[in-house]
């Protein structure tokens, strides 16, 4: 799902093909990693998945830029971006997830 949707960002964004389809691969396997191993009908538990999540798929992003020789400094990314988008979509999951989680139990989906 992270790889389609970040081939999907890539061709409206007008990025470099592919590179937020690894990173966004990266951070759906560490949460389908956590989600095999922790309860994932706690908001709080995935809400903490969600931030480290978040933070491993944004710094393979800063890996494929460094690879592509695109220099960011790293304090600047973590302190800048990877840091406040990992909080305000770790903050947001509570307020989505139990929405989301009866969505998914009405359609008859294994969670």
């Amino acid at each position: 799902m992270g790889f389609a949707g970040g081939i999907i960002e890539d061709l409206f964004s007008g990025s470099y093909i592919g590179m937020n389809a690894l990173s966004k691969m990266a951070a759906g396997y560490f949460a389908g990693l956590s989600g095999e191993r922790l309860y994932k009908e706690n908001a709080l538990v995935v809400a903490g998945v969600t931030f480290f999540s978040t933070i491993a798929g944004l710094l393979v992003n800063y890996l494929l830029l460094l690879y592509l020789k695109i220099d960011v400094p790293f304090f600047y990314t973590l302190l800048r971006v990877v840091l406040p988008t990992a909080l305000y979509t770790a903050v947001l999951v509570p307020f989505l997830f139990k929405r989301v989680l009866r969505l998914v139990i009405i359609k008859g989906k294994d969670f």
